[in-house]
């Protein structure tokens, strides 16, 4: 209950499915795979992970390639 009422506060939607998509997104073995048309998720990621630095990359970025090897 605790880190759902962070997730909340984070910008994640409060009903059941996306409370749901958030346990898969923290619990899973793997990347999940997110749908986004309304942009919820991404704004709840990004806050989410805030305090990680999490850079947000696009492909028309000029310094697309050297973001992501700064990644890696």
């Amino acid at each position: 209950p605790t880190e759902v009422r962070a997730w909340t506060q984070q910008g994640l939607p409060s009903d059941t499915f996306s409370t749901e998509n958030g346990i898969i997104v923290s619990r899973g073995q793997r990347w999940p795979l997110m749908v986004d048309p309304q942009g919820q998720a991404i704004k709840w990621i990004k806050n989410k992970e805030r305090e990680n630095h999490l850079r947000v990359v696009d492909l028309q970025q000029s310094d697309y390639l050297r973001t992501l090897e700064q990644a890696i």
